[in-house]
């Protein structure tokens, strides 16, 4: 007993207390870099960390040009045949000149589009998390800022999906019937 007491009182005294102290300075600090993620982004903007060795082979093994290609066909299947009164078109989605990692639309009615193509089976994407690094009294300045974040959604683009699965998606997308109840 007597060697656990000065084992413990030792640990407390000495390296519990280090510890502890660099608990205080490191925690709050990692805390802060994953909640702040414009912090985060702009860090990563400004001091841009080296790619791994393993990275860059793999880099090396990747048929780009096939991805976008196939990418880029998927987004143009969107664009044609997504019920234009149904989705409103991004701006700047039309210019298929990039491989973007979904199809943007706008929608009034996001989480009644999300459920009903989640019947199916189908998840797009968007962004729910508050993006806008401007003060909430300010909004009325940045009211295309807001009908973004608030409205926008992300048809999948998948390298993996076919383009008779993106059909598929378009279909049920196209029947979704929740923007009319907004008429």
């Amino acid at each position: 007993q007597l060697a656990r007491l000065v084992t413990s009182t030792l640990y407390r005294m000495y390296i519990g207390n280090t510890a502890r102290q660099l608990m205080q300075r490191v925690v709050p600090w990692r805390i802060r870099k994953f909640t702040d993620s414009y912090g985060t982004l702009m860090e990563y903007f400004e001091h841009p960390n080296e790619v791994s060795s393993v990275s860059r082979y793999l880099l090396t093994r990747t048929d780009w040009q096939r991805i976008i290609h196939h990418r880029r066909r998927l987004a143009q299947r969107y664009q044609d045949k997504l019920d234009p009164d149904l989705f409103e078109r991004f701006p700047g989605a039309a210019d298929l000149s990039h491989a973007g990692v979904g199809f943007p639309v706008l929608i009034k009615n996001r989480d009644s589009l999300v459920n009903h193509l989640k019947e199916d089976g189908i998840r797009g994407v968007y962004y729910q998390d508050r993006w806008d690094f401007f003060p909430r009294n300010e909004t009325p300045v940045h009211e295309e800022a807001i009908k973004t974040m608030t409205q926008h959604f992300l048809f999948p683009t998948a390298q993996s999906l076919s383009l008779d699965e993106v059909d598929f998606v378009v279909k049920i997308a196209n029947n979704w019937r929740g923007a009319k109840s907004l008429s």
